[in-house]
C-alpha cells in the first residue's frame, strides 16, 4: 500500500517507547508480586501480541475495492495495539476476560488526492469457567466455558479532492 510518509519515517514516534515501556512493566509485574499473600485465588496475567494481515474486498453503493495490507504494512501504519488475557481461579470456579484492541491509520496518496483510513477494532471476549476435571492435578483439566463476545469496529474514511469537479464523477448516476 502506498503511503504518504517515507518508507523508514515513523509517523508515531512515541509508539516505540510506549512498548518498550509497556513490555519492561509487563516484565517486572509478571515477577512474583503476589507470593507472599495467602488467597485460595489464582490470577493469571498474560499481555500477548498477535501478528495479523488484511486481505478481502470493500464494496459501498456497488463500488468494490480490494483491500490487501501485509503485517509490514499494518505496522507502519499502527497507532496503538493492545491484547491481554486475564484470569481468576478459586479451587473449580473461575472467570476470564480476553481484550484484544487495535487502532490503525493508513494513508493513500493518488493522483486525484488524499485518502485517509482510521480503522479501531475492539474484541472482548468474557465468561464463567468450571473445571470439570483435573483440578487437583497439576498436568492438565478440561473445562466447562459459558461466555460471550463483544465486538465493535469503528471505520473512517476521508477523502481529500483538490478540486470540486471531481464531486460530480463520484456521485451516482442514478
Amino acid at each position: 500500500m502506498n503511503t504518504l510518509k517515507e518508507p523508514n519515517e515513523s509517523r508515531h514516534p512515541g509508539r516505540w517507547a510506549a512498548i518498550m515501556v509497556s513490555l519492561a512493566l509487563c516484565l517486572v509485574w509478571a515477577g512474583p508480586v503476589f507470593a507472599d499473600v495467602k488467597t485460595p485465588w489464582h490470577f493469571k496475567f498474560v499481555p500477548y501480541v498477535w501478528l495479523t494481515t488484511i486481505d478481502g474486498d470493500v464494496t459501498a453503493k456497488g463500488r468494490e475495492v480490494d483491500v490487501d495490507m501485509s503485517f509490514s504494512d499494518i505496522w507502519d501504519d499502527l497507532d496503538f495495539a493492545g491484547m491481554l488475557y486475564l484470569e481468576m481461579n478459586n479451587d473449580r470456579w473461575g472467570v476470564f476476560a480476553n481484550t484484544v484492541y487495535a487502532k490503525i491509520s493508513p494513508e493513500e496518496s493518488t493522483p486525484l488526492g488524499n485518502i485517509d483510513v482510521e480503522t479501531e477494532s475492539w474484541i472482548i471476549d468474557f465468561g464463567l469457567l468450571f473445571r470439570l476435571v483435573g483440578y487437583e492435578e497439576k498436568k492438565g483439566a478440561l473445562d466447562f466455558i459459558l461466555g460471550g463476545r463483544y465486538w465493535d469496529q469503528q471505520n473512517e474514511l476521508d477523502i481529500d479532492f483538490p478540486g470540486a469537479g471531481i464531486i460530480g464523477t463520484l456521485q451516482d448516476s442514478k
